[in-house]
């Protein structure tokens, strides 16, 4: 089996640390975390594995690779910085005791908090002569500039949260109990030439939102449970596709879209007669960096989450991941749908996250698709020798939301398009 030919790889390995009750896939997906992406989980499983060990001894690939007592360190060398507005190269040839990313960026002394990494290559030997070694290292790093350079965070959302409405669904004369589900709102989008897919921008995520608050009221509900399963924004850095940036609104990233985002949506759900709670997941899109790997928990929706519980009376749960809840004797597992997990059966899905002994609706955006999957469980009987199959149980149901965002020309190019709407939910009995 053929390992990474880079000693940063095996060195990452020897010099971290396992968790208490970390399982050795999660530790490997940690230290692939931890390269910056450069290499895979599955590269370190194999690296463990030939160690032999999950932190025992030193490979004899490590130990060659180090700097010993003897060998010329020298910590001159050619250093190379490009700079520009919103990219930056970094590189590095010579002899300095450098044998990891982080150690290379402790070397650049460039500024993380105005830089991110994109990318790096990493190249590291050894040159033999009869009374020495010389370590000799090639680095070179990509930076992008940070979308959120600049912004105090804190400061921001204080200033947003001092200035907010505060907003009190109106109590109405109903009865039962309703969820209501939306999903993909792409705040932000601007669509107006696309053949397949229908204009979109923000008034008319606004009509589509009080055309639903309006459908809902008309139930008469005496409960309303609000979920809404994420990409709540476009974009925040106008470059989670290549050509993103062409199809925002003018100003439409960054904190900008995240303030309006909030006032929308708590506009909205302050419409909703009888609301009683509100469950928010996060999405791709709600990611505050370019790329996955450096916010892979959508923070956008950590931020809508603490304004929406600032501007609303009633409750507001909120998870990056996947939120549980039983509601009028239903459980309803929610999430966005476009991470790993979201792949597997969703029995299994529903093993893991579900709650035994009560139906089970598992709800997904992402596709901007209608899909509706029901499982049974099925038994044979014989009977005057013919096999007669009866239903015996349905015990889930899996629904993909419709979104309230049309399609943009990534989607379209890749043979998506959908209507705009909602999802419906109450339990029957």
């Amino acid at each position: 089996m053929n390992l990474p030919k880079n000693e940063v790889a095996w060195d990452l390995a020897e010099n971290t640390d396992k968790l208490p009750g970390e399982s050795g896939r999660e530790f490997s997906r940690r230290l692939s975390e931890l390269s910056g992406g450069a290499f895979s989980p599955a590269a370190f499983r194999r690296i463990l594995s030939r160690l032999g060990k999950k932190k025992r001894g030193e490979s004899a690939y490590a130990r060659k690779a180090k700097p010993k007592k003897g060998r010329i360190s020298d910590p001159g060398g050619k250093v190379v910085r490009d700079e520009r507005q919103n990219d930056m190269v970094w590189s590095y040839d010579g002899s300095a005791n450098i044998t990891n990313l982080a150690e290379a960026l402790a070397f650049s002394k460039v500024d993380l908090d105005v830089w991110e990494v994109d990318r790096h290559v990493f190249n590291t030997w050894t040159t033999t002569t009869a009374d020495t070694q010389k370590w000799n290292v090639q680095v070179k790093v990509w930076f992008k500039r940070r979308a959120d350079h600049g912004i105090d965070w804190v400061a921001a959302i204080d200033e947003v949260s001092s200035t907010m409405k505060r907003r009190s669904p109106k109590a109405h004369h109903g009865s039962g109990t309703g969820v209501i589900c939306t999903a993909d709102f792409h705040l932000g989008a601007y669509i107006d030439d696309l053949i397949r897919s229908d204009a979109f921008n923000i008034g008319v995520l606004v009509d589509y939102l009080s055309s639903t608050a309006d459908i809902i009221n008309s139930k008469g509900y005496s409960e309303v449970h609000a979920i809404m399963l994420g990409d709540f924004i476009e974009s925040f850095t106008g470059l989670n596709h290549q050509n993103s940036w062409k199809g925002l609104g003018k100003g439409m990233f960054g904190m900008n879209a995240v303030i309006l985002c909030s006032e929308i949506l708590s506009e909205f759900l302050a419409k909703i007669n009888n609301l009683k709670a509100v469950y928010l997941v996060s999405g791709n899109h709600d990611r505050v960096t370019s790329d996955k790997d450096g916010d892979q928990k959508g923070e956008v929706g950590t931020m809508l989450h603490y304004l929406l519980s600032k501007s609303l009376t009633v409750e507001v749960k909120y998870h990056h991941m996947i939120i549980t809840e039983v509601i009028d004797g239903i459980a309803y597992v929610m999430t966005h749908g476009h991470l790993p997990f979201s792949k597997k059966d969703p029995s299994k899905i529903l093993f893991d996250y579900g709650k035994q002994g009560v139906y089970n609706v598992l709800l997904q955006g992402h596709t901007h698709a209608r899909q509706t999957k029901k499982t049974t469980r099925s038994r044979q009987m014989t009977w005057n020798d013919r096999i007669v199959v009866h239903t015996d149980e349905v015990d889930y149901r899996v629904l993909t939301a419709p979104p309230m965002f049309t399609g943009n020309f990534f989607s379209e190019s890749l043979g998506y398009s959908s209507s705009a709407g909602f999802l419906e939910i109450q339990n029957n009995g």
